[in-house]
């Protein structure tokens, strides 16, 4: 694994590692422990570890698609199985002693990016966060300035984090199952709302979604909040069959690649504004002409 010190890497490259999830959006500030937190990535860019940030120490993993539950709960090792069980840090009833309460018993935190340009269209993001708060489950609009916030008229991207919450006596199968049931739901209501709107609003539909097509590929200047909303509304298409399915998955690895932190790393320096965004659309006008096919 690569070893970074975070006190050691520039502005650019804390905004590349929080664009990839390896880093909170708010890293915790704990009084003289700067020079102690580190950030480990393997080179597949997949798992990472962070050492003094939020907790003693933090294994994460990012992964396409949901994974099986009981593939979950047969990768987790208690603590008990080991040759030293760490009293310090796990407790036979309550499990992991995590500072962060949503990892309180295994100590671990799910989360799922979910797509929802149905729900946001018909204007129904209310009853969703309202019944996902009801079954504890937490729901964050990407891009969210504020942790724990819940701006849905910012919610032009259609894109948010559901995000588990654990308790005293649960196990890891335990919490992913109750996750994927409280998700289960939303993504069959979202499905629903998709359909309604390509059958009930066709003809306009399809119209939002070439506009937003030829935005996306013609604009010269793209900031990153407009390329997400395009991109939705591009996503939408592509489900309803309006445009090729490929841009569906191009418009999501360039979620991440089209982001500030990356645009500045690769190109090696730092950019103004309208830079960024010239430089934005030159690549996303590159990867849909490569990557997607013919785009009707």
């Amino acid at each position: 694994m690569s070893i970074r010190r975070l006190a050691d890497c520039p502005p650019e490259s804390i905004r590349l590692l929080r664009e990839r999830h390896f880093l909170p959006p708010r890293a915790a500030a704990l009084p003289g422990r700067v020079n102690f937190k580190y950030v480990a990535v393997a080179d597949g860019g997949r798992e990472w570890v962070l050492v003094n940030e939020i907790e003693h120490m933090t294994f994460g993993t990012v992964l396409a698609g949901l994974v099986d539950p009981m593939a979950v709960s047969s990768a987790w090792a208690p603590p008990e199985d080991a040759a030293d069980p760490c009293p310090w840090a796990h407790s036979p009833r309550l499990g992991f002693l995590a500072s962060d309460p949503a990892r309180i018993g295994p100590g671990m935190s799910a989360e799922i990016l979910v797509h929802l340009p149905g729900l946001s269209l018909s204007r129904r993001l209310p009853q969703v966060r309202n019944y996902l708060a009801a079954v504890g489950t937490a729901f964050l609009p990407v891009a969210s300035p504020v942790p724990g916030g819940l701006p849905l008229s910012g919610s032009a991207n259609g894109l948010f984090w559901l995000k588990s919450r654990s308790g005293p006596g649960a196990d890891v199968g335990e919490v992913y199952r109750s996750l994927l049931g409280a998700a289960e739901p939303v993504l069959r209501a979202e499905r629903e709302a998709q359909a309604r709107c390509a059958e009930n609003h066709r003809e306009k539909l399809g119209e939002r979604v070439r506009q937003s097509l030829r935005l996306l590929q013609s604009s010269p200047e793209l900031g990153y909040a407009d390329m997400l909303a395009h991109g939705s509304m591009a996503r939408l298409g592509a489900y309803a069959g309006f445009a090729d399915a490929g841009i569906a998955d191009t418009l999501e690895e360039l979620r991440i690649k089209a982001g500030t932190g990356h645009l500045t790393v690769t190109s090696g320096r730092e950019m103004a504004k309208e830079e960024e965004d010239i430089l934005r659309s030159n690549i996303v006008r590159s990867y849909l002409m490569t990557r997607s096919g013919e785009i009707t």
